[in-house]
């Protein structure tokens, strides 16, 4: 039995009953190593490590160029190249309905993002692929965004760098997949001869 009684709530414009809770979501990450719960904002200043036991997140491919590129600003290229459905390929739902799904769930326009920015004052070409796009596979357009990439680094007599985190070839677009990995080969064939 209480012994004091508040006539009115402690708080203007609360009622005694209104549930009161402390909002963290959004706030705390749950390492799924060690179960340490970590601030999100040390998280990313630590590029998403657990700072107790070094378990790494995934990094997001525009969160890798920024932290990449000086004053993580770079300007992104290629972004004009889509998907397309050679194909027409159907599983459990068709191939478009896919690529949709994963634009919106991953915020990105396909696998890879491409820029160019200054690295320690230098100028240089980056793509980053993302794992959140389909498992980072590899389709047409992400070797038709990677060989651009590594063309106008040769041209312009520059660095090239890919953080490469695919899944493999998009089975979706068959042949047109498969082709992809000779694309990137021979445009790093071309970048070793150039000896970029």
């Amino acid at each position: 039995m209480s012994w004091f009684k508040r006539d009115k709530p402690k708080i203007d414009h609360q009622d005694e009953d209104e549930e009161r809770t402390v909002k963290t979501e959004g706030i705390f990450v749950k390492c799924p190593e060690c179960e340490s719960p970590l601030y999100k904002r040390e998280l990313i200043e630590s590029l998403q490590v657990c700072t107790h036991c070094d378990y790494h997140f995934r990094l997001p491919a525009r969160d890798r160029l920024a932290s990449l590129f000086d004053d993580e600003k770079y300007e992104k290229l290629d972004e004009e190249v889509m998907s397309a459905d050679p194909l027409e390929f159907v599983d459990t739902k068709p191939y478009k309905e896919r690529i949709e799904a994963a634009k919106k769930s991953s915020g990105l326009p396909e696998a890879i993002v491409s820029g160019s920015g200054k690295v320690g004052g230098h100028l240089v070409y980056a793509g980053a692929m993302d794992m959140s796009f389909i498992g980072g596979s590899m389709g047409s357009v992400v070797g038709e965004r990677f060989a651009q990439g590594v063309e106008a680094a040769i041209e312009q007599r520059l660095a090239f760098v890919c953080f490469s985190t695919s899944g493999g070839a998009r089975m979706q677009e068959g042949l047109f997949s498969l082709m992809q990995m000779a694309k990137t080969s021979a445009a790093l064939a071309l970048l070793a001869d150039a000896k970029l």
